[in-house]
């Protein structure tokens, strides 16, 4: 009796489990057919993804069979089909290899609109649900993406470039700038803020996915963080700016603030990211041009040892010093008297503390200055002479100022009043306290203007203070360390 039931209930459950596969096949065809008939393509799209994988091997057989061997037989209606069952792939969401491999074959396929080929169809759902076979996928994207056909459908590009963010495609960020570069370069020689919008923005977020750290010296220029005021923020369209703000905030992993807020939150944030940037184009650019003066010193030092050469052989020669650097000629045809900035060498006779002196006034062409600034010379004896001469002005200044005091009974409030009468004073000397026409400058031997103190400590009412060859408070080296009435002693 137990068997018989038992048996029963075996057949009833295989019947039942008959019936469902009887029932999903039978739902399968009529939605196939709709979709090939075009009736009621909602129901059809609906059932199809409901029935998941059993849908699968019928979709995939429809999609070939509505691929004609020959393009003239391909029609509006087939092109459709084969776009559609891209949705409904992509809202089943499995990856099986039979399904990529359509998708892949699919991605030459370019039937259809303008808007939208079934290329692009395919692009996008492989970028959708592709991620467990994203190698081989963005290897037949790269492809893609450097034919003809995908320069000249924007659609199938921007699906592209999305495809790439969606799968993380790293090795593809190299390619996703040199995009990015030339949209911005199309934008700015159209003027086409769409363009920006509809591919620049694309692609400013696919870097953002993909983590790329070279975006971010990309995105720090001015035609990308400060390009464009902001709009709504739930709008669809926003400029690059926006864009860029977002994707530095992710990946140079600094906290701007928020960029899903109102109006005024997202333009804060956008304002600090651009503040940012502009310090980080800033350090930058002083990298560049550390690196650029570095070399044209090295450069300049090299044509100076050469000059040098020539001086000694034209002395050698001659027993006498050149006076002046065309005279070397005599000795070399080829000589080149310029330093790597273009400018020519100062040649002096006799030299600070040298017989001669040869040098470059560097990057900013001036003499003097230290760093960036600093002069490149044929000897370094020009310290010494320079640092004991600014000792001797400081020193004729001081003995000025205190002749001044005696007559006038005050300091001078400005170092000038050594050498111009003040309106207030009586007794004051004429013709003035400095003898020497060449020190009414008030400037040291680095040729700059010595500070005058005032005030302050009653013990110590003044002080004279040279800056050096630097021009600057304090320095580190011989040359740029500052000279002080203290040094005097």
């Amino acid at each position: 009796m137990n068997f018989i039931l038992l048996l029963s209930l075996f057949l009833s459950q295989d019947n039942a489990e008959t019936r469902r596969k009887d029932l999903i096949e039978s739902e399968i065809k009529t939605a196939i057919e709709r979709l090939k008939t075009d009736d009621d393509i909602n129901s059809a799209y609906i059932v199809l993804t409901e029935l998941k994988d059993y849908s699968i091997p019928h979709l995939i057989n429809l999609f070939r069979e509505s691929k004609p061997a020959e393009p003239k037989d391909d029609t509006a209606r087939l092109v459709q089909t084969r776009i559609l069952i891209c949705s409904i792939f992509t809202e089943i969401g499995r990856t099986d290899d039979a399904v990529v491999d359509v998708l892949l074959a699919a991605t030459n396929d370019f039937a259809g609109s303008f808007e939208n080929t079934v290329a692009a169809s395919a692009v996008r759902t492989l970028g959708e649900i592709g991620l467990p076979h994203a190698g081989r996928i963005i290897t037949v994207l790269i492809k893609l993406l450097d034919s003809e056909k995908a320069n000249s459908d924007k659609t199938l590009k921007t699906e592209i470039i999305k495809a790439f963010g969606n799968l993380r495609a790293v090795e593809a960020e190299d390619k996703l700038l040199g995009f990015l570069q030339t949209a911005i370069k199309s934008k700015e020689k159209t003027g086409d803020d769409r363009l920006s919008h509809a591919v620049a923005a694309v692609i400013i977020n696919a870097l953002e996915k993909i983590n790329s750290r070279k975006a971010v010296e990309e995105l720090i220029k001015k035609e990308y963080i400060e390009e464009a005021e902001l709009k709504d923020p739930f709008s669809e369209y926003q400029p690059i700016s926006f864009f860029a703000a977002r994707a530095i905030s992710k990946l140079a992993g600094k906290d701007f603030g928020d960029f899903q807020g109102s109006t005024a939150d997202v333009e804060k944030s956008v304002k600090k990211c651009q503040e940012w940037a502009k310090s980080e184009r800033e350090k930058k650019e002083l990298e560049e041009r550390r690196k650029d003066v570095a070399e044209k010193k090295s450069k300049t030092s090299d044509a100076i040892k050469t000059v040098v050469a020539a001086i000694e052989s034209y002395r050698s020669k001659n027993g006498k010093l050149p006076e002046k650097l065309e005279d070397l000629k005599s000795v070399s045809d080829n000589i080149v008297t310029k330093d790597a900035w273009g400018k020519d060498l100062t040649y002096r006779t006799p030299g600070t503390g040298s017989d001669f002196d040869l040098l470059s006034f560097g990057d900013d062409n001036k003499e003097g200055g230290s760093d960036l600034e600093e002069d490149v010379w044929n000897h370094d004896k020009w310290v010494a002479v320079k640092i004991s001469k600014t000792k001797e002005t400081l020193t004729v200044f001081k003995n000025a100022i205190e002749e001044f005091k005696k007559d006038c009974g005050r300091y001078p409030k400005v170092l000038e009043e050594l050498t111009t009468k003040p309106q207030d004073v009586q007794s004051w000397k004429e013709g003035g306290y400095i003898s020497d026409k060449a020190l009414h400058n008030f400037q040291d031997a680095f040729g700059r203007v010595v500070v005058y103190k005032t005030g302050g400590d009653p013990a110590k009412p003044y002080d004279l203070v040279s800056l050096g060859n630097d021009g600057k408070e304090g320095g580190t080296s011989d040359a740029d360390k500052d000279i002080t009435l203290a040094d005097l002693k």
